[in-house]
């Protein structure tokens, strides 16, 4: 099997709201590649439609007929195409998603899970929430790769991920600023030395609308050398991959370690008003956003689990503020909790979700709210807003109210009621 391939990587510039324009550019650019061999096309970020200021509808509309351009390429061809365009999503929004596109259709590989709010992206999109690798067909050839875009190389973990899941490759569509641009040149490079791995980049010289491009299309060794082109045109260059580099760079050391050995112990996550009051002023340095929600979670089941997996996803942190035993007995009566306070913060502590867990003694969580001021509280959407405890107090603060629906038919008191009747 061969251990190479040509990658092809497009510098064109997008023409903000020009779609038609944006589509016949790339089909000649991908026209002249397959006349010298390119297996796989790596196209800037948002190639078709240019960045977008607000949501366009009748932008988001045009995306299939796009896509159907780029799969006659592919049949064509280049075999195998990769960039992002927008995806039509929920509230009149869109996601910024890479498509992966073959002679048999095109496929969402990946939504853009950092979004650039100093641009506005957040108005227009919504974030991703998961990065997977995927073994991808370059005509007879595999090739396990990973996706980011843009604003997503500033943050390692994320790279780190997708190589000890497999990738062997970053293919990364960007429209990086050249204001920024020497940032661009050093995060490619330390994301390819950092997890020994190809990262090849798809950033656009000259302008896009107003916006003046760093340019640097290319591809970066896992020793993090640049790779020379093999092949070039007006507005694309090509580069061949050694995929046999891959294993002999790591033969010499290998620094992809699993994921977790640096992140919090869940007995770490346990922790008093005091400890965990110093922790977040950390983390509010930093900008992060802190989510808080509470409960008794006396006995876990997945509606627990599903909710607090959606609550962690509405910010950066997620603090849960968990009823003493004392204070269980108050709300719900003598026989419970059916596990005490240790068992309970202990079983939350090993969830992903969970950030930190502190122990409350009162009836409600209203003075641990007010020393915390969170940006976002949430509690199920069983609760109308005006019964939340501290719902006044965060939105006086400019934070935010969000009311979670239990999806699972699961209840605490439902599992309690079965394990009584297995027992007659």
């Amino acid at each position: 099997m061969k251990s190479s391939i040509r990658i092809g990587i497009m510098e064109r510039p997008p023409v903000p709201g020009k779609p038609d324009e944006n589509l016949a550019g790339v089909l000649e650019c991908l026209s002249q590649m397959a006349s010298r061999g390119v297996r796989v096309a790596l196209l800037p970020e948002l190639w078709a439609t240019g960045i977008a200021q607000r949501p366009a509808p009748e932008i988001f509309a045009r995306i299939p007929e796009m896509l159907s351009g780029l799969e006659r390429a592919a049949r064509e061809g280049v075999p195998l195409i990769v960039g992002t365009l927008p995806e039509a999503a929920e509230d009149g929004k869109a996601y910024n998603t890479t498509f992966v596109t073959t002679a048999a259709g095109s496929t969402p590989a990946y939504r853009k899970i950092h979004l650039f709010s100093p641009m506005g992206e957040d108005m227009v999109y919504l974030p991703g929430k998961q990065a997977e690798t995927r073994l991808l067909d370059a005509g007879g050839i595999p090739i396990r790769a990973g996706f980011l875009t843009c604003f997503d190389l500033r943050f390692p973990e994320l790279a780190r991920h997708l190589v000890y899941n497999g990738a062997q490759l970053l293919l990364v569509s960007a429209l990086w600023p050249e204001s920024r641009g020497e940032h661009l040149r050093i995060l490619i490079r330390a994301r390819a030395v950092e997890s020994q791995v190809f990262v090849a980049l798809a950033n656009p010289a000259g302008r896009t609308g107003t916006l003046a491009l760093a340019g640097g299309a290319g591809l970066i060794d896992p020793w993090g050398n640049a790779v020379s082109p093999s092949a070039s045109g007006p507005m694309w260059q090509a580069f061949d991959l050694e995929f046999s580099l891959l294993e002999k760079t790591r033969s010499h050391f290998n620094s992809i370690t699993p994921p977790g050995i640096w992140q919090l112990r869940p007995e770490e996550k346990v922790i008093d008003k005091t400890g965990l009051l110093e922790a977040l002023s950390i983390r509010k340095k930093l900008n992060h956003r802190i989510v808080f929600t509470n409960g008794c979670f006396d006995l876990l089941h997945p509606g627990h689990v599903e909710y607090l997996e959606a609550a962690r996803g509405m910010g950066d942190l997620l603090v849960v503020g968990l009823n003493s035993d004392r204070s269980v007995r108050e709300i719900k009566g003598d026989s419970r909790p059916v596990n005490n306070q240790e068992r309970r913060a202990r079983i939350l502590s090993a969830l992903w979700a969970v950030d930190y867990v502190v122990i409350f003694d009162e009836p409600t969580p209203v003075n641990l709210i007010r020393d915390i001021l969170p940006e976002v509280l949430v509690k199920g959407a069983d609760w109308e807003e005006d019964q939340i405890a501290g719902a006044d107090i965060v939105k006086a603060a400019g934070g935010r109210v969000e009311r979670i629906p239990f999806r699972h038919p699961t209840s605490t008191t439902g599992l309690i009621e079965q394990i009584l009747s297995l027992q007659k």
